[in-house]
This record gives C-alpha cells, sequence and structure tokens, in this order.
C-alpha cells in the first residue's frame, strides 16, 4: 500500500504520465522475519493503472540501493517500450 500511495502521489503531484517510488529494507538493520533485509517494493503508475510488485535482494545495503534503482528504471523502460 505505501508503494502504490507514493507512486499515486508522485504521479499526481507532478502532473506526469508516469511514475515510480520505492520503500523497503535496504539494511543493514531493520529487518524482521516478515519484512527482511532487502525487500523492497516498487510501484509504477502509468496512464490507465498502478501496479507494485516486490524484490528480494540479498546483499550489503549499497548492492540493494543500486539493484532497485536499476530495476526500478528498468522495470519503466519495459513499460515504455512496449
Amino acid at each position: 500500500p505505501v508503494a502504490r500511495a507514493m507512486a499515486m502521489g508522485a504521479r499526481e503531484r507532478s502532473d506526469s504520465d508516469y511514475s515510480l517510488a520505492v520503500t523497503g529494507i535496504a539494511g543493514p538493520d531493520g529487518g524482521t522475519p516478515d519484512k527482511p533485509v532487502g525487500l523492497i517494493y516498487l510501484g509504477i503508475c502509468t496512464p490507465d493503472d498502478c501496479r507494485v510488485e516486490s524484490y528480494q535482494f540479498v546483499h550489503e545495503r549499497a548492492f540493494v540501493r543500486l539493484r532497485t534503482a536499476r530495476t526500478a528504471l528498468n522495470e519503466l523502460r519495459k513499460m515504455l517500450v512496449l
């Protein structure tokens, strides 16, 4: 729900067609059994839809952050080329 709300808010406030939002636990601390370190939620809004996907990146904080950013941009790229 948080990633969806963030992406919807970004799209509305920026008056754009597409938006991305990420939230999660990059670490090294803050994880729980239900939400472990490396669990990331990616919200993507288009003119027609808003969806959320989850990813689990198991590594150190810098890697999780970089992989999250690359994944978000790649998902947006895939939507734009279709």
